[in-house]
Formats: structure tokens, C-alpha cells, sequence
């Protein structure tokens, strides 16, 4: 792996990853962190996974996370090697590129739990600038699956106002991109092949889906990960119909 560009002036290698959903997912990343031999990583929320890492490691809220542990992150009473939480309108400067996050996913009705976002929160996010934006929720138009949620519209506007060159979102477990004025909007998916190798250069931006050299044998990974999935799900199901019980 390359070392940070802000130290050595050579470009810094991140990737930008979402919805790791726990430690099923923790054999993907691995491979992915070994295939695509990233500096650093950005996830853009549903953690779920907050072991030691052996790069640096930067996540923002999404609407799965251990809330203590965010909690407790955030305000340094816990320390885990090289995890790091990113809190909502953080500026993050990495290689002369500034970075913010924008956690949570909707909630119009003005709820205030953890996970949400609403109107009067964006109202607030309007004044941040940034070259990146890394968000849970997306602005983006779903143009090939209208179904996985409607769009956001005062997302949209957030977006405009802020006009940063890329936004990142996850949530929806689904890769898409779409232009908004100068914003590149990225959605990725939840498994290696729908995350993005980002390039910063002395503020340069250059970003790629990450494509396994070997397709193949990528493949043939695939449904042992689907698996572990599913497995977490049964067990994530089970846990909420025993708490009904009580």
C-alpha cells in the first residue's frame, strides 16, 4: 500500500465503502482492503462493525448502528485502533480535498432518534461547503429501479447549495450514479464489486468503480458472503420477535 499523499506527495488511495452491516461482511471487506489496497476507507454508514482496522477507517451514522458505541466513540471514551466516527458537518481534509459527512436516513416527520434526518436538519447542513460528501441517505434519482425509495427532494436542494464535486451515499444497497450541476453522485452497493476507489492529488479527484481482477474467483466468493448475510438476518430477526415477546 501506498502511504497518505499530504505526507510523501503521492497520491492517497481511499476507498469509499457502505452498509458493512456487521461482521458477516467482514471476509468482503477483507478482500476488497487486500484487491483494491486502499490508504484509507470511507464508509458511508450502517457500520455495524467496530473491531480494529489496519488502515485508517472513517464511517458516518447510518440508521443501523450500535448507538452507544457511536456515542461513546464520538465522545472518546472508547478507542479502537485506526475507527474513527465522523460526525454530521465534520470537515475531514484529506490531500487538499475537504470532506463532510451527512448521516442518518429520512424521517419527515421530525423525529429526533439517532438515526434520522429531516427538513429542519438539512436547513442546518446548508452552509457546510465541501469537495466531497459523504451521506447515508441520496439525492440520487434511481433512473433503472425506481424501487429502491423515493428521492429525497430536499436532499436534491442540499446538494445544489452545496455543490461539492463527488457525493457518496449508501442506504439502498444499490450502485447508480447520476450527474446533479458539477456534483458526480455515486450510490453504492453493499459488496466490493458496487464500491468506489477514490484518488486525491493535491485536491485532484479522481474516482473509479473498483473492479476485481479476477472476476472469477470474485464470484465464486460471493455466495459464502451471501450467506453470512443471510445467517445475521435470521439472527437479527430473531432477536426483534423474542423482544416482542416481553
Amino acid at each position: 500500500m501506498t502511504k497518505s499523499g499530504t505526507e510523501n506527495g503521492q497520491t492517497l488511495r481511499v476507498g469509499v465503502i457502505s452498509d458493512f452491516h456487521g461482521d458477516h461482511k467482514r471476509e468482503a471487506f477483507d478482500y476488497f482492503l487486500a484487491e483494491a489496497a486502499p490508504d484509507m476507507i470511507l464508509c458511508c454508514g450502517d457500520q455495524q462493525d467496530y473491531e480494529p482496522y489496519p488502515v485508517p477507517y472513517k464511517f458516518i451514522r447510518g440508521n443501523h448502528e450500535d448507538w452507544e458505541m457511536v456515542a461513546d466513540l464520538s465522545a472518546g471514551r472508547k478507542h479502537v485502533r485506526n475507527l474513527e466516527y465522523l460526525p454530521d458537518g465534520a470537515r475531514l481534509s484529506l490531500a487538499g480535498a475537504s470532506v463532510v459527512g451527512i448521516g442518518g436516513n429520512w424521517s419527515p416527520m421530525g423525529k429526533t432518534a439517532p438515526k434520522y434526518i429531516g427538513p429542519a436538519y438539512l436547513a442546518k447542513m446548508r452552509s457546510v461547503h465541501a469537495d466531497v460528501v459523504l451521506s447515508h441517505e441520496t439525492p440520487l434519482h434511481f433512473a433503472n429501479d425506481p424501487s429502491h425509495g423515493r428521492t429525497l427532494e430536499e436532499l436534491r436542494e442540499l446538494c445544489a447549495v452545496i455543490s461539492p464535486r463527488l457525493w457518496f451515499s449508501g442506504h439502498h444497497h444499490y450502485y447508480e450514479t447520476e450527474r446533479l450541476g458539477r456534483t458526480q453522485i455515486i450510490s453504492l452497493g453493499k459488496w466490493p464489486d458496487e464500491w468506489v476507489i477514490l484518488e486525491i492529488d493535491r485536491g485532484d479527484l479522481h474516482w473509479s468503480r473498483w473492479e476485481p481482477a479476477d472476476r472469477a474467483d470474485y464470484q465464486s466468493r460471493l455466495p459464502k458472503w451471501q450467506r453470512a448475510e443471510d445467517v445475521q438476518k435470521r439472527e437479527l430477526l430473531a432477536l426483534e420477535r423474542r423482544g416482542k415477546r416481553r
